[in-house]
């Protein structure tokens, strides 16, 4: 009997782990694989699952074999060293492609584990843009460089092109002579391009370049080059390649001379094919079709194309391997076919592209390599000390001040500078007015109401999340009343901590408004109708350019959420009288607007000299070049405006009341940073504390003239 069990028990050990092992291979190969039944009772059920297996097994490698032909599976045994640098070339031009490269760079720094240095081709409009989003990010490992497009304009812009890139799609032809003589190799990209693998597999398949290959791409995964489309194409092997992911050795271009053969092959072919229709691709095909040998084929992995033209052939379409999604239809991430099988596979492919659109970038700042290597960025150091430099400082109040959440957190977040399109020939000599303000996605709603009251320029700062930066660009987007304005420059300063760093949102905006004179108000406050115009001409007729003349709004509210707004002064007061419109805060801050003493104001049809009291905070209009920044000290609730105000006058400005402009303000739910004020003491002592070391600055910095400022409380 004893025999038996263990003959049996040899019998069924040698079944069961074939199948077991065959299970192992195929539940790792394939989600989709699974073996049926899980009775192991008796020999012929297993036997039966065995064989069962085994017959799937052997579709599964047959399956797996025409997948590895199609995409070239390589063997990446050679891995590429993680000090390497992985230098990737972008052409960014605009206010649009400036954001786009945003979410590439965010999937390309997801799965990297290499020093990386990104090659930007911009124009004067994304220069600024990704300069200040680069410097801010400090993301570690990362370096940069910029190249302008004026440089390169000359070289391509004599070639007739159709595409919609314009002339920027051209300029990939010249990067061999546009990066410098050290970079050897680079990965070009479009700005449509999303990754979702590490970036050194693509890198290191420059190890499998033979002597004559000098370009590595993937195969058009359309049939535009086979004439499909009823279009003159221009020449290509077969289907063609795709240049929208782009390996090239520059070393070996430029020993080639590679400009020669592609404007010789431009001039060849132009004549009989016409302006070209997909921009550098078709020049480049059409080297590639006289010259076969200087091209390696990519696995089509490596760039999968979304387009209307794409074949979603399975092999290459398949979701189980993506490495590099391209969205290179004019829809981009808009794109619909209307057939449920291509609309599956393509939402599976723009989820990647929402995902990290809204991936919160701070993180990519702490991801730390395996490897130590050099090239580390630093930030810069603050200039002012902040609530949590004096809490360190402070042995009787760090202990307590500590639990302000977020305050240790600095405030100089990641700054995305004209996150939508701008209007930039706004002459910043013209004697226009900005409005400067900044607000959270909770007051998103007043915008709408805001730009029917105010024509003019704006320039606002906006503190959000990735996710809330683009339900930003949505509202926007379609709201029929502020997606035609260009002339709103909006600064997108993405959230680090729980507070709102209100005055450094403030500098933000005033720093990057661009005309002589500026309205310095908040986001809440609704001016009288044709303001803009009255300011303007003020502004001018006062010529607070040349002067330290600061014209003080009068500041009133309301209790309605969609008030009925007063036409002019004359209805002001009847509004007031009947008591649905009330002095800004009357009733519980008194001292922030009494000096402009609105009793004398409605019985005045001329301006009048107002002088500083404590605590006084009115909304200002002032010369954008004499007035000072907004101390960055000061976040959340408390002191922001009333320390800004004490510099101006520390400054020596002059203040005056305009006597026929008036702000409304509504009202909205408290902040987070108002309720902590009244609920924490903490909160409060640390703020206090912050004051008194204000006070002491003004005195060292302005002297005699600011002993007035240390009785402020």
């Amino acid at each position: 009997m004893r025999c038996y069990v263990n003959r049996f028990t040899l019998l069924l050990v040698i079944a069961v782990v074939p199948v077991l092992l065959l299970y192992y291979i195929a539940s790792t190969t394939t989600p989709s694989l699974q073996l049926v039944g899980g009775d192991f009772d008796g020999l012929e059920d297993i036997v039966q699952q065995l064989n069962d297996a085994q017959s799937d097994n052997h579709r599964l490698r047959t399956q797996l074999g025409g997948l590895q032909a199609k995409l070239g599976e390589h063997n990446f045994s050679k891995t590429v060293p993680q000090c390497e640098i992985i230098h990737v070339c972008i052409v960014c031009a605009g206010y649009d492609a400036s954001r786009h490269v945003t979410t590439v760079i965010k999937s390309i720094l997801f799965y990297r584990h290499n020093t990386l240095h990104l090659h930007l081709v911009v124009d004067s409009i994304s220069l600024p843009i990704l300069n200040t989003l680069l410097e801010s990010w400090e993301i570690p490992s990362v370096l940069y460089s910029f190249y302008s497009t004026s440089t390169i304009q000359q070289d391509v812009s004599w070639i007739p092109n159709a595409h919609y890139s314009g002339v920027y799609g051209l300029m990939k032809l010249q990067m061999p002579y546009v990066l410098p003589a050290t970079v050897e190799k680079v990965l070009l990209l479009d700005t449509d391009v999303l990754f979702s693998a590490d970036v050194a597999e693509l890198w290191s398949m420059f190890d499998l370049f033979s002597a004559d290959q000098y370009l590595g791409l993937v195969e058009n995964l359309s049939d535009w080059y086979l004439h499909s489309s009823g279009l003159t194409a221009w020449p290509a092997v077969g289907r063609g390649f795709n240049t929208g992911v782009m390996l090239m050795q520059l070393r070996v271009m430029r020993e080639k001379n590679w400009a020669k053969l592609w404007r010789h092959t431009a001039n060849k072919y132009l004549p009989e094919a016409g302006p070209t229709k997909l921009a550098d691709q078709d020049i480049i095909n059409a080297v590639i079709k006289d010259n076969v040998r200087i091209v390696h084929t990519l696995p089509c992995n490596w760039n999968i194309q979304v387009t209307y033209r794409s074949t979603f052939e399975p092999t290459c379409y398949s979701t189980a391997n993506v490495k590099v999604v391209h969205f290179n239809s004019p829809a981009k991430y808009q794109v619909y076919f209307g057939d449920s099988t291509k609309d599956a596979v393509s939402d599976y492919f723009k989820n990647i592209y929402f995902m990290f659109l809204q991936y919160d970038g701070n993180l990519l700042k702490h991801k730390s390599l395996a490897a130590k290597c050099h090239h580390q960025r630093s930030g810069n150091s603050t200039t002012h000390p902040t609530i949590a430099d004096l809490l360190e400082k402070s042995v009787e109040l760090s202990s307590a001040c500590y639990h302000v959440e977020g305050i240790r957190q600095s405030s100089r977040g990641r700054l995305h500078l004209y996150y939508l399109k701008y209007n930039s020939s706004v002459d910043t000599e013209s004697g226009d007015i900005t409005l400067v303000a900044q607000l959270s996605i909770d007051r998103l709603g007043v915008l709408e109401l805001l730009c029917e009251h105010w024509t003019g320029p704006m320039s606002l700062a906006l503190y959000l999340s990735d996710a809330e930066a683009q339900q930003f660009h949505d509202f926007v987007s379609n709201s029929p009343s502020i997606s035609h304005r260009q002339n709103i420059g909006y600064h997108v300063v993405f959230k680090t901590g729980t507070h709102y760093p209100v005055n450094y949102l403030r500098n933000i905006a005033l720093n990057n408004a661009r005309t002589q004179f500026i309205f310095l108000t908040d986001i809440d406050f609704l001016p009288m109708v044709n303001m803009y115009s009255y300011l303007r001409e003020a502004a001018n007729s006062y010529d607070i350019h040349n002067r330290k003349l600061a014209l003080v709004v009068p500041a009133f509210e309301t209790q309605q959420y969609r008030p009925a707004m007063p036409y002019d002064k004359v209805e002001l007061k009847k509004y007031v009288d009947t008591g649905q419109i009330q002095i800004f805060r009357y009733d519980v801050w008194p001292a922030g607007h009494r000096p402009t003493n609105y009793s004398r104001w409605f019985n005045s049809s001329q301006p009048y000299e107002v002088s500083w009291e404590p605590n006084y905070e009115p909304y200002i209009v002032v010369s954008r070049e004499l007035v000072p920044k907004y101390d960055e000290r000061f976040f959340g609730f408390g002191w922001n405006k009333v320390s800004h105000i004490m510099e101006v006058d520390a400054q020596g400005f002059k203040m005056v009341v305009v006597p026929n402009a008036f702000i409304v303000h509504s009202p909205h739910a408290p902040s987070l940073d108002i309720s902590q004020y009244r609920t924490s003491q903490v909160y409060r002592t640390c703020l206090k504390t912050l004051k008194k070391e204000f006070q002491k600055d003004l005195s060292r910095r302005y002297g005699i003239r600011a002993l007035k400022y240390l009785s402020n409380d």
